[in-house]
């Protein structure tokens, strides 16, 4: 075969991965309640994650400012302690994120984040806000 045969089956075999791992993130299920988020060029500089407004006025109404802790799903059971800001009543801008810079910038170089990745975020303990998040590899999860 060719060299120009065999990189046509490679890129061919890099889309169909790259396609399974975005039909994963996006129909990801769970028992748990749960949200999703692509990693784009915003969560990576203001190293923040928005949260689904569905969710958190469904999960998250008045707990603005509430410590939120996520462990990892892998081998490695990191955890990470977080902060909510959840503005369900602001006549600005209604939103839900979590921020935390340090702790933020950590959890970020840790599970070697990038643009393009998915995260899904899982209730644990809604009590004191215990989510499991599990990291979903792909470069075209962020269309343009």
């Amino acid at each position: 075969m060719t060299s120009n045969g065999l990189m046509k089956i490679q890129k061919t075999q890099a889309a169909t991965n790259d396609d399974v791992v975005q039909r994963s993130f996006h129909n990801f299920q769970s028992e748990n309640p749960h949200f999703k988020v692509p990693i784009r060029s915003w969560n990576l500089a203001k190293l923040g994650l928005t949260i689904p407004l569905e969710y958190a006025r469904a999960y998250l109404e008045g707990k603005h400012k509430q410590k939120i802790f996520i462990i990892g799903s892998g081998d490695e059971k990191r955890c990470y302690k977080l902060t909510l800001y959840v503005y369900l009543h602001n006549c600005h801008k209604v939103k839900a994120e979590i921020f935390g810079r340090s702790e933020m910038r950590k959890f970020y170089r840790d599970n070697n984040l990038k643009l393009g990745d998915g995260c899904v975020f899982e209730l644990l303990d809604p009590q004191n806000n215990i989510y499991k998040f599990t990291i979903f590899r792909a470069p075209c999860l962020v269309k343009h």
